[in-house]
């Protein structure tokens, strides 16, 4: 019998080796819930966060313009405990924030052949401050402005 077998079928290594991988198992477990437990307790403090929102202009009876050209894109920086925050970023990636335009100033711009609208980010900020829960501060929306629509002078 040569070294590497003895080595090999030694008894004693063979209940190393699985003793290890079982403390290893269970340390990555108590490890994995220890950063569960600290994740949640990290959510009960007040932070900042940015968060996407996707914004849909509504009540638009000026101009036929397709649905696909009223989208746009702002960033809000919000203040509040992280478990609203949570909510709100998980709930922006698949709900749409409609705005009315007639609630709210729009300005328009010239680009050749067509005309486009545009929002201030000033503007913006009651709607979406009535628009977010009251425990949710809106510290600032990013860009400053967000062009709507872009339709075609007549």
């Amino acid at each position: 019998m040569n070294i590497r077998q003895s080595i090999r079928q030694n008894p004693v290594r063979r209940a190393f080796q699985k003793l290890l991988k079982r403390d290893l198992a269970v340390f990555l477990v108590f490890l994995m819930i220890s950063f569960i437990l600290w994740y949640l307790n990290s959510l009960r403090k007040t932070m900042e966060s940015e968060v996407a929102f996707r914004i849909k202009a509504g009540n638009f009876n000026t101009f036929p313009v397709s649905d696909e050209s009223l989208r746009a894109k702002a960033y809000l920086k919000l203040a509040g405990t992280g478990f609203l925050l949570l909510k709100t970023s998980v709930s922006s990636v698949f709900s749409t924030f409609i705005v009315d335009i007639g609630e709210i100033k729009t300005g328009t711009y010239n680009k050749g052949t067509s005309v486009g609208f545009y929002v201030l980010a000033a503007d913006l900020k009651p709607v979406f401050e009535k628009g977010l829960k009251p425990d949710l501060q809106v510290i600032s929306i990013r860009p400053d402005t967000i062009f709507l629509v872009q339709v075609r002078k007549q």
